[in-house]
């Protein structure tokens, strides 16, 4: 496979009508023993608990930091499809009074690995703890060289390194979800993959993405 069959999913929605967390929402965090400006460590707690609405406005919904969320049908769906690299996860969804709504909502997390992108992608090290190890890495150069085949795990959704919050997906899934009709969400090819915000990546610690049998087939790999 190569570049040409990658897509990323991104929402249709405007950031207003994405969904925020609950009060009590927050990260664990481990901090840097040097430097109070880092994290080693940072996960957010799980079950996501997000504030929406009664009847979800769209069958895929996103939450303001990239949070994919969707329907039980399409749990079923991918699930029937036997699509491999995603898992999901149950949300809890309250109103704007954090009262629970109680309307079955998933997170699809994705556990596919598509490998580091390569330095041909143009991105890099710019920084990093001596202490903790956080790094800040460079923005991409070159999007059609971000995927390298032969790192990839298989997986029909996948992330690539250091972008965890990016979600990847193979020309069979896009196709999937474009005969399916879900709203809320659109396919985009990798060409189209937009910069970062801030120019950098700071993805933390793989840790705080993949449970340890998964880190350990990733780490098995380098």
């Amino acid at each position: 496979m190569d570049h040409h069959q990658i897509y990323w999913p991104t929402p249709t929605v405007k950031f207003e009508d994405k969904l925020c967390y609950v009060t009590e929402m927050e990260a664990e965090k481990e901090m840097c023993p040097a430097d109070p400006r880092h994290t080693r460590r940072e996960r957010w707690k799980r079950p996501l608990k997000t504030i929406g609405t009664v009847t979800p406005l769209t069958d895929f919904e996103w939450t303001v930091m990239g949070d994919l969320l969707v329907s039980p049908n399409i749990v079923s769906d991918f699930q029937n499809a036997g699509f491999s690299g995603v898992e999901f996860h149950p949300v809890e969804i309250f109103t704007t009074t954090e009262t629970p709504i109680g309307r079955e909502t998933f997170e699809l997390r994705i556990t596919g690995w598509g490998g580091y992108a390569p330095p041909s992608s143009g991105i890099r090290v710019l920084e990093e703890c001596s202490h903790c190890g956080r790094r800040i890495y460079s923005g991409f150069t070159n999007k059609e060289r971000l995927f390298d085949p032969k790192q990839w795990d298989g997986s029909d959704l996948f992330i690539i390194w250091p972008m965890p919050r990016k979600a990847f997906v193979t020309l069979k899934v896009r196709d999937f979800i474009m005969e399916h009709g879900y709203t809320g969400v659109n396919m985009k090819p990798l060409h189209e993959l937009k910069h970062a915000v801030a120019g950098t990546f700071t993805p933390g610690n793989l840790r705080d993405w993949f449970d340890n049998s998964k880190l350990a087939n990733i780490l098995e790999r380098y």
